[in-house]
């Protein structure tokens, strides 16, 4: 073979490495973001989501039918369809970049972003913060997000059979933050499990965060939390375990040991 031929193939080589790792770059999942919301016609979306690029250069905001993606440089967004975004088995997306459709540019107005949209003007802003201690009706008012996630978390049946079994009173205190994505991930499964286990023995109490940790300071310091989100398991007002920003196994098969009824 030529020098010339051996040149070309290890040209070919080499772009085709750059290619498989330029493909791979783009299917790499995004991270999702907590503590924040979108707008449209003066109503909060309440199962859009918003994700983080693994270079942190994009935005990527879920909607019902589709997304758009920030670009945080160039302040230039994008409309993308929905079959351009691929999801994991972790419920993580990876956008086609190439089937992105620019649309203009977003404003960011401390903080608070805005742009337009097919249908009209889109925001991107800070949630409300929830802190202090939260009734369950107030927290799935203000996040629908939670109750879409718990809806379709399918927690294992036969540690839900053992949590229904449970006698002993037992008061789960849930400290989390809207801004944490922990919280985001882990709340649904254990609302989602305790809901399927249908025992009246077993409650909820969910105090919310600052996100500075710092309120509500007294709580804070009863339960000596400082990492969110955190669960104490309480059964006749002493504390029988706690997880901590993740379980171990699964919220379900967690709880069961803690609660003694492990399968």
């Amino acid at each position: 073979m030529s020098r010339d031929g051996v040149f070309s193939g290890v040209l070919a080589a080499a772009l085709g490495l750059v290619a498989v790792q330029g493909s791979a770059l783009a299917q790499d999942a995004w991270e999702e973001v907590a503590g924040l919301q979108v707008v449209h016609a003066d109503a909060t979306l309440p199962l859009a989501r918003i994700f983080d690029s693994p270079d942190y250069r994009h935005q990527l905001i879920v909607t019902d039918d589709g997304g758009f993606v920030l670009d945080l440089k160039s302040k230039s967004v994008s409309a993308l369809p929905a079959d351009a975004i691929v999801w994991n088995e972790e419920d993580l997306p990876a956008p086609d970049m190439a089937q992105a459709d620019e649309l203009g540019l977003f404003l960011n107005e401390e903080g608070i972003l805005s742009f337009e949209g097919d249908d009209g003007t889109y925001v991107v802003q800070p949630e409300p913060p929830l802190v202090g201690e939260i009734s369950a009706d107030k927290l799935r008012a203000a996040k629908p997000d939670y109750v879409h996630a718990a809806s379709k978390y399918q927690p294992e049946a036969a540690m839900v059979a053992a949590i229904s079994g449970v006698k002993t009173p037992t008061t789960i205190k849930v400290f989390f933050g809207t801004w944490c994505s922990y919280c985001k991930h882990w709340l649904p499964p254990l609302m989602k499990t305790v809901e399927a286990a249908k025992n009246p023995a077993i409650q909820l109490e969910f105090v919310g965060m600052s996100e500075d940790q710092s309120e509500p300071a007294d709580l804070l310091g009863q339960y000596d939390v400082s990492l969110t989100p955190t669960f104490v398991i309480l059964q006749n007002g002493e504390e029988v375990g706690r997880f901590e920003e993740e379980p171990l196994v699964s919220v379900e098969a967690d709880l069961a040991r803690y609660l003694g009824v492990e399968p």
